[in-house]
C-alpha cells in the first residue's frame, strides 16, 4: 500500500522484490507509488530540513544546559570561597531562571499545533470541530490524547481566533503535521482556508516574519530588474 495516497498496488508495480519490500516496511521506510513519488521526494526533503532544525535545537538546548551547570557550579564555588556578594548572586539566579524558562518553553511547544482559519460559531464545541478536521485528514485520535482551546479574547470584527491543539505525545503531533496537506483534498472545500502550523515562540514568529519580509523585498527587486 502507498503510504502517501493509501491506495493498494501490486508488489510488482513498485518495481522491488518482495523480500526488499518487506525489509523496507519493517524498518519504517515510506513507500510511495509512481503518482506520489514526486510529492513524496519534496516531503522527504522538507522532513529532513525539519529534522536538521530539530537537531540544531536539541544541540542548543544541551549547550544551554551545560552552561547552566557551569554557572551553578561557579556560583557554588564562589559562595564556598566567600567571594560572592548579593548582587552577582541575584544576577546568576536571573540567568538560570531565564534560560530554564526558554528551554521549557521550547520543549513544551513540541507537542502542540496551531490551527487557523476555522470559522468561529456561537456556543461551538471546539473539540468536535477539530475532530471533524482530523477525520478529514484520516487521523483517528482518542479524546483523551489531545485538548483544544481558542487563543485570546473573541474579536469584535468576527475574525476567528487561532486554535491550539495540545497532544499528549509528539508522535500524534508529528502525524498531524505530516498530513496537514490532506485538508486541501477534502470534498466541498470545507477546510480550504484552514491552515495548520507549528506552535512557535514569539521570537520564532518574529524571526519567520522577518524572513518572509526579506524574501519579499528580494523578489520585488528581481521583478523590477
Amino acid at each position: 500500500m502507498c503510504d502517501v495516497c493509501e491506495q493498494r498496488f501490486h508488489v510488482n508495480c513498485f518495481g522491488l522484490p518482495v523480500d526488499t519490500m518487506n525489509c523496507l516496511i519493517e524498518t519504517g521506510y515510506v513507500l510511495s507509488c509512481q503518482s506520489c513519488i514526486a510529492g513524496c521526494k519534496k516531503l522527504i526533503s522538507t522532513v529532513k530540513l525539519l529534522e536538521s532544525k530539530i537537531e540544531d535545537l536539541l544541540m542548543s538546548t544541551n549547550d544551554l544546559r551545560g552552561r547552566l551547570e557551569k554557572v551553578e557550579q561557579k556560583e557554588i564555588d564562589m559562595q564556598t570561597n566567600g567571594s560572592v556578594n548579593s548582587a552577582p548572586k541575584q544576577s546568576y539566579a536571573d540567568i538560570v531562571k531565564h534560560v530554564s524558562k526558554v528551554v521549557e518553553d521550547h520543549e513544551g511547544r513540541r507537542k502542540n499545533v496551531i490551527i487557523t482559519g476555522v470559522k468561529e460559531e456561537d456556543k461551538e464545541v471546539t473539540k468536535e470541530t477539530i475532530k471533524d478536521i482530523f477525520n478529514g485528514m484520516a487521523i483517528d485520535m482518542q479524546d483523551d490524547l489531545f485538548s483544544v482551546a481558542r487563543l485570546g479574547q473573541k474579536k469584535e470584527n468576527g475574525k476567528p481566533r487561532r486554535i491550539i491543539v495540545r497532544c499528549c505525545n509528539e508522535a500524534d503531533r508529528d502525524k498531524i503535521m505530516a498530513r496537514k496537506h490532506n485538508l486541501k483534498t477534502i470534498q466541498n472545500g470545507r477546510f480550504e482556508r484552514v491552515y495548520i502550523h507549528e506552535d512557535l515562540t514569539v521570537a520564532q514568529r518574529e524571526e519567520l516574519f522577518n524572513m518572509y519580509k526579506s524574501a519579499e523585498a528580494k523578489n520585488s527587486i528581481k521583478m523590477e530588474r
